[in-house]
């Protein structure tokens, strides 16, 4: 299956080139450290099959939730975190997306912080194709965080919302995933405190989140790094 795929992907970028596609140079997907790409749960021929992604994250670094109080900023370190997804869409020339199905993250020194998957709302992430810079930046859609005792003050608070993912290359095969960023600007850090119907969000809580910290891009918990670029 991966074989056929791979011919038609190629065969739809030499048809692109051939009518002189101003995209065609720029179109990329998700491959593996051998160049595979890999395959998407919702793409045509793949019967609801897909790979995984893990995003993991980079050592020596933390995850963050700043807050605002009367006091000043206020940053939650997390030590540890893990997030994981299917690939949905990943085929040259269109947009890729994954949805992102699990996220754990541990040893935080403000606030233990707990994640919310919706049934029809998933976290997502959708990263437009002919970008032509080097880093790629994507977007995580519906996401949903509980920062439980936040400071000590006993306030739980939800925020949710739509955050950036820049997917940069680095030293030794290596992609990074920068949250809360584009290139080298802050950008799309934002959760804001969610106090609808179904809320989790019980004391008084600051009224957004901004989020920043570095992963790394991988296939699974071995470390076989994964990177964007253009099939063989």
């Amino acid at each position: 299956m991966r074989l056929s795929r791979k011919a038609a992907v190629l065969t739809a970028v030499a048809s692109c080139a051939v009518f002189g596609s101003a995209t065609a140079a720029h179109a990329y997907v998700i491959l593996d450290s051998d160049n595979t790409e890999l395959l998407g749960s919702v793409d045509p021929g793949t019967f609801g099959y897909g790979d995984e992604i893990f995003m993991v994250q980079k050592a020596g670094t933390s995850i963050d939730l700043t807050v605002p109080t009367p006091g000043g900023l206020v940053t939650n370190h997390c030590q540890k975190a893990t997030l994981g997804g299917k690939v949905a869409h990943n085929v040259d020339g269109a947009p890729l997306q994954a949805y992102i199905k699990s996220a754990a993250f541990s040893h935080c020194d403000a606030a233990k912080i707990y994640t919310k998957f919706f049934k029809d709302q998933r976290w997502t992430l959708n990263m437009t194709n002919g970008q032509t810079n080097a880093h790629k930046v994507s977007t995580v859609s519906n996401v949903a965080v509980l920062a439980r005792n936040l400071g000590g003050t006993g306030a739980n608070c939800e925020y949710r919302g739509k955050l950036n993912a820049d997917f940069v290359p680095v030293a030794g095969g290596i992609w990074e995933v920068r949250i809360g960023k584009n290139g080298g600007s802050v950008a799309g850090q934002r959760l804001t405190l969610y106090t609808g119907d179904d809320t989790a969000t019980d004391g008084a809580c600051p009224p957004f989140g901004d989020a920043a910290g570095t992963l790394s891009f991988y296939q699974s918990s071995h470390q076989d790094e994964l990177h964007i670029g253009t099939p063989i």
